[in-house]
Protein backbone atom coordinates (compact mmCIF):
# COMPACT_ATOMS: atom_id res chain seq x y z
CA UNK A 1 0.00 0.00 0.00
CA UNK A 2 2.84 2.42 1.21
CA UNK A 3 4.48 1.69 -2.52
CA UNK A 4 1.25 2.73 -4.40
CA UNK A 5 1.02 5.58 -2.85
CA UNK A 6 4.59 6.74 -3.43
CA UNK A 7 4.28 5.73 -6.95
CA UNK A 8 1.20 8.29 -6.76
CA UNK A 9 3.41 10.65 -5.51
CA UNK A 10 6.20 10.63 -7.94
CA UNK A 11 3.54 10.26 -11.05
CA UNK A 12 1.82 14.05 -9.42
CA UNK A 13 5.13 15.33 -9.26
CA UNK A 14 6.35 14.61 -12.64
CA UNK A 15 2.85 15.99 -14.16
CA UNK A 16 3.53 19.16 -11.65
CA UNK A 17 6.91 19.82 -12.73
CA UNK A 18 5.93 19.44 -16.71
CA UNK A 19 2.97 21.78 -16.04
CA UNK A 20 5.43 24.53 -14.27
CA UNK A 21 7.66 24.10 -17.75
CA UNK A 22 5.10 24.73 -19.74
CA UNK A 23 4.09 27.97 -17.46
CA UNK A 24 7.24 28.98 -17.53
CA UNK A 25 7.93 28.83 -21.32
CA UNK A 26 4.46 30.85 -21.81
CA UNK A 27 5.76 33.22 -19.74
CA UNK A 28 8.95 34.00 -21.04
CA UNK A 29 7.88 34.07 -24.69
CA UNK A 30 4.77 35.81 -23.90
CA UNK A 31 6.07 39.09 -24.60
CA UNK A 32 8.66 37.97 -27.20
CA UNK A 33 6.81 35.34 -29.09
CA UNK A 34 3.42 34.15 -29.66
CA UNK A 35 1.37 31.06 -30.21
CA UNK A 36 -1.17 30.11 -32.51
CA UNK A 37 -3.84 27.36 -31.51
CA UNK A 38 -1.93 24.91 -33.11
CA UNK A 39 1.17 25.46 -31.54
CA UNK A 40 -0.87 25.82 -27.63
CA UNK A 41 -2.04 22.36 -28.70
CA UNK A 42 1.04 20.74 -29.17
CA UNK A 43 2.41 22.43 -26.08
CA UNK A 44 -0.15 21.29 -23.88
CA UNK A 45 -0.94 18.03 -25.78
CA UNK A 46 2.46 16.66 -22.97
CA UNK A 47 4.43 15.53 -26.25
CA UNK A 48 6.61 18.82 -25.74
CA UNK A 49 8.25 19.64 -22.55
CA UNK A 50 9.85 23.18 -22.98
CA UNK A 51 11.91 25.27 -20.25
CA UNK A 52 13.61 28.38 -19.62
CA UNK A 53 16.52 27.70 -21.87
CA UNK A 54 14.72 26.12 -24.91
CA UNK A 55 12.42 29.51 -24.83
CA UNK A 56 15.50 31.01 -24.90
CA UNK A 57 17.26 28.99 -27.58
CA UNK A 58 13.70 30.14 -29.35
CA UNK A 59 13.63 33.56 -29.17
CA UNK A 60 17.42 33.58 -30.37
CA UNK A 61 17.16 31.62 -33.08
CA UNK A 62 13.72 34.07 -34.42
CA UNK A 63 16.21 37.07 -33.89
CA UNK A 64 19.04 35.55 -35.86
CA UNK A 65 16.39 34.51 -38.70
CA UNK A 66 14.42 37.76 -38.11
CA UNK A 67 18.10 39.59 -38.75
CA UNK A 68 18.69 37.14 -42.43
CA UNK A 69 15.26 38.86 -43.48
CA UNK A 70 13.71 35.42 -42.85
CA UNK A 71 9.58 34.99 -43.40
CA UNK A 72 8.48 31.29 -42.33
CA UNK A 73 11.56 29.71 -40.16
CA UNK A 74 11.85 26.05 -39.68
CA UNK A 75 14.00 26.08 -36.22
CA UNK A 76 15.23 23.17 -35.02
CA UNK A 77 16.78 22.31 -31.44
CA UNK A 78 18.16 19.08 -29.29
CA UNK A 79 14.56 18.07 -29.08
CA UNK A 80 11.90 20.41 -30.78
CA UNK A 81 11.24 21.65 -34.34
CA UNK A 82 9.55 24.81 -34.51
CA UNK A 83 7.65 26.32 -37.56
CA UNK A 84 7.83 30.15 -37.05
CA UNK A 85 6.52 33.25 -38.54
CA UNK A 86 8.94 35.70 -38.04
CA UNK A 87 7.91 38.98 -39.55
CA UNK A 88 4.87 38.14 -37.07
CA UNK A 89 6.99 36.08 -34.53
CA UNK A 90 4.70 33.79 -34.02
CA UNK A 91 4.69 29.78 -32.90
CA UNK A 92 3.04 27.93 -36.20
CA UNK A 93 3.66 25.07 -35.02
CA UNK A 94 5.75 22.74 -32.35
CA UNK A 95 6.89 19.31 -33.83
CA UNK A 96 8.37 16.10 -30.75
CA UNK A 97 11.70 14.94 -32.23
CA UNK A 98 9.50 11.84 -31.97
CA UNK A 99 7.46 12.91 -34.49
CA UNK A 100 10.02 14.64 -36.48
CA UNK A 101 10.74 11.19 -38.96
CA UNK A 102 9.91 11.17 -42.26
CA UNK A 103 8.20 14.69 -42.17
CA UNK A 104 8.00 16.95 -45.26
CA UNK A 105 8.29 20.52 -44.13
CA UNK A 106 7.23 23.34 -46.88
CA UNK A 107 6.57 27.06 -47.22
CA UNK A 108 9.52 27.55 -44.92
CA UNK A 109 12.49 30.22 -46.48
CA UNK A 110 15.10 29.18 -43.42
CA UNK A 111 15.97 27.03 -41.43
CA UNK A 112 17.92 27.65 -37.82
CA UNK A 113 19.76 25.45 -35.75
CA UNK A 114 20.05 26.18 -32.56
Amino acid sequence: MVERIQKIVEVESVVEKRVRKKEDFKELLQDKIKLSKHAEERLNSNRVILGGREAEKLFNAVKKAEEKGAHCALILTDETAYIVDVREKKIVTIISRGRMRENVFTNIDTVVLA
